[in-house]
């Protein structure tokens, strides 16, 4: 699906959202959500000014085109930004639990064992990671989360202000209500070899009217071959998220087996010479 971003922004700012056929869902089994092809998950797709959502998108008054797809056989959602100035890919999914196999009990004993597949624990997590194929390019990254179906009010607290290259700590920003508590960390995967243009995530807290919290906003500059990853889950004292972060992104990617029902849109995502 290929779309020129004046026709999303003009339906979006008439209504709040955009038209069904231009979002991607992504799934794990348990739940889901839809990525608009403008970069936006709305929240539960409540009302526009209280809904919430989680958006990362060029800047305003940026013109390009954005395509989006499932990278092959595989429930992980890809949007491409296409520019003059660069081209950014964000993938987008939920980490599926992983299939252990565990020594079966049988009723009898016997010389042989035999092993079932059972799955790991799933991982409440939304992951959203940025990268720069070409050029260098601004993007907006907005949190802002509504909870208890947008009737909960909730306080917002940011942890780690800057990332400084080689950073173990990814605890960002935490979002908690009465009954509820989201973390939100940020990894920059590529781009920290190079101190002086590494990357870097500032996050500032904004509010809005209607919402019944602070949201969170940055503004980050990538370059080619440079990449940052943004998780929300549930909030965790101890966590170690660059690890486990790769290890459910290499889970998804290799064994591709959440294929489901549904039917894939599927665009050429060629850059150079591009035809639609």
């Amino acid at each position: 699906m290929s779309t020129e971003v004046g026709t999303t922004s003009t339906r979006r700012s008439a209504t709040g959202y955009l038209p069904i056929e231009n979002y991607g869902l992504i799934w794990n089994m348990r739940t889901c959500a839809l990525v608009g092809i403008d970069g936006s998950i709305d929240f539960i797709l409540l009302d526009k000014d209280k809904g919430g959502y989680f958006s990362i998108s060029p800047t305003n008054n940026t013109t390009f085109t954005t395509k989006q797809r499932y990278l092959p056989s595989s429930n992980i959602l890809q949007t491409r930004y296409i520019l003059e100035e660069g081209v950014i890919d964000l993938i987008d999914f939920f980490p599926r639990p992983k299939e252990l196999h565990v020594v079966a009990k049988l009723p009898k004993q016997t010389p042989f064992c035999e092993s079932v597949a059972v799955q790991d624990v799933l991982k409440k997590w939304l992951v959203r990671r940025v990268e720069c194929i070409r050029g260098k390019l601004d993007l907006d990254v907005e949190i802002f989360p509504a909870f208890d179906y947008a009737r909960g009010e909730h306080t917002t607290e940011i942890l780690l202000p800057n990332h400084p290259p080689g950073s173990l700590e990814s605890k960002t920003v935490v979002f908690a209500s009465e009954n509820t508590r989201l973390q939100l960390d940020v990894t920059i995967d590529r781009g920290e070899e190079d101190v002086k243009f590494c990357p870097t995530v500032i996050f500032t807290k904004k509010q809005k009217p209607h919402m019944k919290g602070d949201g969170v906003v940055a503004r980050i500059r990538l370059q080619e071959g440079q990449a940052i990853s943004f998780v929300l889950r549930d909030d965790m004292p101890n966590h170690v998220t660059p690890e486990v972060r790769r290890k459910c992104w290499i889970n998804n990617n290799n064994q591709p087996k959440i294929i489901g029902s549904i039917g894939f849109r599927r665009t050429n995502t060629k850059v150079d010479g591009e035809k639609s």
